[in-house]
């Protein structure tokens, strides 16, 4: 679900928003759950991309794909509401493949941002099954996340969610 739609998504991110180049290293400070590698970010001209991922047992249990991008200095910076809009556009290409027939968004406590969670109607053998992802808008820059999982309602998903909850910029 995931490789046929990150086209699709990619082009939504760039469309919607302009690519301004960084002025300084970008740092994203999370409260990473237990089992988490993060590893070094790559930045690529105006986009930072990270990967990390949780490790139980020598097996990864679930997988993050970070993108930021700084968005300080657009033609129109995002606001709330069209950061909302686009966790809508975003969630409406993945309900193309997704098993469920509504996805709801949900919407975090603390940063300004959204989510949905959804699940590959043709998962690939040994891949995960499910999918959260979110736009959160924090300080100048546009998040975008998508949390791989074989359940996005159990603890370790919950927690990675929280966890984004808390995320700040530095």
């Amino acid at each position: 679900m995931l490789k046929k739609n990150m086209p699709w998504i990619l082009l939504l991110i760039a469309i919607v928003l302009p690519r301004i180049v960084c002025a300084e290293p970008l740092s994203l400070h999370i409260p990473w759950p237990v089992g988490w590698q993060i590893g070094e970010p790559r930045i690529d001209k105006s986009v930072m991309h990270q990967q990390p991922r949780q490790q139980s047992a020598d097996k990864t249990v679930q997988s993050l794909q970070l993108t930021a991008i700084n968005v300080q200095h657009g033609h129109k910076p995002p606001t709330p509401e069209s950061v909302k809009h686009l966790a809508a556009s975003l969630r409406d290409v993945v309900a193309k493949t997704a098993v469920e027939k509504s996805i709801s968004l949900q919407e975090f406590k603390i940063v300004k941002g959204y989510y949905f969670a959804a699940t590959d109607s043709q998962p690939k053998a040994g891949g995960f099954k499910q999918l959260v992802e979110g736009v959160i808008l924090g300080e100048g820059y546009l998040i975008n996340f998508t949390l791989l999982t074989n359940d996005a309602a159990g603890v370790e998903a919950k927690a990675m969610i929280a966890a984004l909850d808390q995320l700040s910029i530095r």
